[in-house]
């Protein structure tokens, strides 16, 4: 079997460590190649391992779409699409809607966790258009909620909608004993809608508990630096990291925390899944992408508002017994996810369709 992987206008969707993978796991069994369409080579390549002109992966291969000489931008990638339809494949897995309406050659399986119709209103059309078409077979979406999102919003059909989880690596993340001194994590994007609620809270959790500490892992702005610097003696800023280096830092952690402001439609939080891997017990707001929480028992969900954020962090730090049970049944509803387990669903797709 052969399976193409169209880059279009984003390398977003490779930048996601289950993308990522799951490219390296089909590639042990089949064909597979990256097709960039519109650059992005060197991102993508360096994220999946690709160093210095060697490829470490048997059976996937890198493409890149014809770029005449003298070309405007404006016609690359129309041009690339062309060149896309020329391509032989089995199947084509692709990650937005665009390529999914342009693409006509082989069967589509579209990956749809990221809707951009839900911020970008105008991309609900493209989506329409692109997701009834004949060779769209299958739309693949991490949770319910998106699934009942597809099927409402954009009608798509329930019997061509399969709801395939993310992944987490369970031998890269582990249970790890809590530290000595009680430490809050906070991994990802530091948006001030993802991220001041805890910061307010631990402003109230330091007039109560001195000695608790905060870790935090994401690019930050003046605004995170600012209040690291207020608090040097109890803040650990480690800016961006390798995925690999992950599990490192969440050993010195004893509670992983998801304090957004704002549900963002239901997707599937990786982080959220990592913390359990790793036997953390969490704290999380009562937003959409909290679900993972409530059906794990691993945590407390709290309303949105830093209060209720800085009385669960004393609640937990305060009970170690709390701290155990949340961390214990973390793990265990994170090995139901393995990446591995979850690339066989994928596989099963593939075939499904081939045998069709």
């Amino acid at each position: 079997m052969r399976i193409i992987v169209p880059i279009s206008y984003s390398p977003w969707p490779l930048m996601n460590i289950n993308k990522t993978y799951f490219l390296k796991y089909f590639s042990k069994k089949y064909d597979v190649t990256v097709y960039f369409m519109y650059g992005f080579e060197s991102i993508i390549k360096q994220k999946l391992g690709f160093i210095h002109g060697e490829w470490i992966q048997e059976g996937l291969h890198f493409k890149i779409a014809p770029r005449p000489y003298l070309v405007h931008d404006a016609f690359t990638l129309p041009l690339a699409y062309i060149s896309l339809n020329l391509e032989n494949a089995d199947i084509c897995w692709a990650h937005d809607p665009i390529t999914a309406a342009l693409y006509f050659k082989a069967p589509i399986v579209v990956d749809y966790d990221d809707p951009l119709s839900q911020t970008f209103p105008i991309y609900s059309v493209v989506e329409r258009i692109a997701f009834k078409k004949q060779n769209v077979k299958f739309v693949v979406t991490p949770t319910e909620k998106l699934k009942k999102y597809l099927v409402k919003k954009v009608g798509v059909p329930p019997n061509k909608i399969r709801v395939v989880p993310f992944g987490v690596d369970i031998e890269l993340f582990k249970p790890t004993p809590f530290p000595e001194t009680p430490t809050v994590l906070y991994c990802g994007v530091l948006d001030k809608w993802k991220i001041q609620i805890l910061l307010d809270a631990m402003e109230i959790v330091w007039k109560k508990r001195e000695n608790i500490r905060l870790i935090l892992v994401g690019h930050a702005d003046s605004h995170i630096l600012s209040f690291a610097s207020r608090h040097k003696s109890r803040v650990k800023l480690y800016g961006y990291v390798n995925h690999n280096v992950l599990p490192m830092i969440f050993a010195h952690s004893t509670i992983g925390t998801y304090p957004a402001s704002k549900s963002f439609g239901g997707r599937f939080s990786m982080k959220l899944l990592e913390y359990m891997a790793s036997g953390k017990p969490i704290i999380a707001t009562d937003v959409d992408e909290a679900f993972l929480v409530e059906e794990a028992q691993s945590g407390i969900i709290v309303p949105r508002n830093p209060k209720e954020f800085a009385n669960a962090i004393i609640k937990l730090v305060d009970n170690e017994n709390l701290l155990r049970r949340f961390g214990e049944n973390g793990r265990k509803f994170a090995e139901k996810y393995s990446s591995d387990e979850v690339a066989k669903q994928y596989i099963k797709i593939f075939e499904d369709i081939l045998d069709y």
